[in-house]
């Protein structure tokens, strides 16, 4: 069988509902969030986990936990698994920085690949790091089903490297609303070929509350990649059927 990543993006936190910048500082988990993710075990409850992964931020964790309230598998905490690092950014209201610096935060939303921050991460550097850290954990759990709880940049930026689309359109990965919404739900399939191993990026369950017509897309793509080792993790445009 090929190993099935999982992933997940956590449920709603205190910052979500203030629009205060995350990143690596934590905000917990709002009753919503936390409702969210006893949800969404309906959409893996017929899935039997072998591992299980959280970035080590606490809204993460917390999610993973209610995920897997039932059953007992621990969860390995990653900090390869974080949001992308916003540096002074962070615990900042989203109106509070639009005024500060209007050119970086319109960068931030339109152009990600210009985003610089120099005391946190750029998203080159977010892509990197993302793709490595699922890169890791296909080549650990061969044939097996790992859950992932991450965040919504994390998820977006290496789902829309994993298309094959450039850097500037990490936000718009697909549909302005998959992947990054909390609780949805996408599967990576990684296929082991000798030296090789292919990704298929071919479900995504949406949130409670989105209808599946909203992502009609994504339910009837099929996109293939292989990649030479876990490092290069890189898409190959030319393996699409």
């Amino acid at each position: 069988m090929p190993t099935k990543l999982h992933i997940f993006r956590h449920g709603e936190t205190e910052f979500n509902l203030q629009k205060r910048i995350q990143g690596h500082a934590n905000s917990p988990l709002t009753s919503k969030g936390r409702n969210q993710a006893a949800d969404a075990r309906t959409k893996i409850k017929n899935v039997t986990f072998d591992a299980a992964y959280s970035s080590d931020s606490g809204r993460a964790h917390d999610t993973a936990c209610i995920l897997l309230e039932d059953r007992q598998l621990s969860i390995c905490t990653k900090t390869s698994l974080r949001e992308i690092h916003f540096g002074d950014w962070e615990e900042k209201l989203l109106t509070e920085l639009q005024q500060q610096n209007p050119d970086m935060y319109e960068r931030l939303w339109n152009q990600p690949d210009q985003f610089i921050n120099t005391t946190g991460e750029t998203f080159a550097e977010l892509r990197d790091r993302a793709r490595k850290a699922l890169a890791e954990l296909a080549s650990n759990h061969p044939d097996q089903n790992v859950l992932i709880v991450s965040h919504a940049g994390f998820i977006k930026t290496v789902m829309n490297h994993f298309d094959g689309r450039p850097l500037s359109e990490s936000w718009e990965a697909l549909m302005p609303k998959t992947f990054a919404t909390a609780l949805c739900l996408s599967v990576i399939t990684v296929i082991f070929l000798s030296k090789f191993f292919v990704i298929h990026l071919g479900k995504l369950i949406p949130p409670k509350g989105y209808s599946r017509k909203t992502t009609t897309r994504i339910f009837s793509m099929r996109c293939f990649f292989v990649f030479k080792t876990p490092a290069e993790f890189s898409p190959n445009p030319h393996l699409n059927f």
